[in-house]
């Protein structure tokens, strides 16, 4: 008998790469100061590897923890996936609006 368990684990990377690769052409919308933000899978899942690979290139190395403090928007995505997809520890805090 095959159990209930999943076949891989459930980590940002598995989500992050799922996302791009089937769903590359699907829109994401954040609102934004200046309104609304729209860009696709495809196009979030480069500049967020554009953004690891920039944070790595600046000295941040694997087991290094990275702190954000941002706005719950499309920057905040990347930064939400760029660091753990690279085996980074994130500590993120949002800022809830009323």
């Amino acid at each position: 008998m095959q159990g209930l368990m999943m076949d891989y684990p459930l980590t940002l990377q598995h989500f992050f790469n799922r996302a791009i690769r089937i769903f590359p052409r699907k829109e994401i919308v954040t609102q934004t100061d200046s309104g609304l933000h729209r860009y696709t899978y495809g196009e979030w899942g480069k500049r967020t590897m554009q953004l690891a690979h920039a944070l790595r290139k600046a000295g941040v190395v694997e087991g290094d923890r990275v702190a954000t403090f941002a706005w719950n928007t499309f920057r905040h995505l990347e930064l939400y996936f760029a660091i753990p997809c690279i085996n980074w520890c994130i500590s993120s805090t949002t800022r809830k609006t009323r």
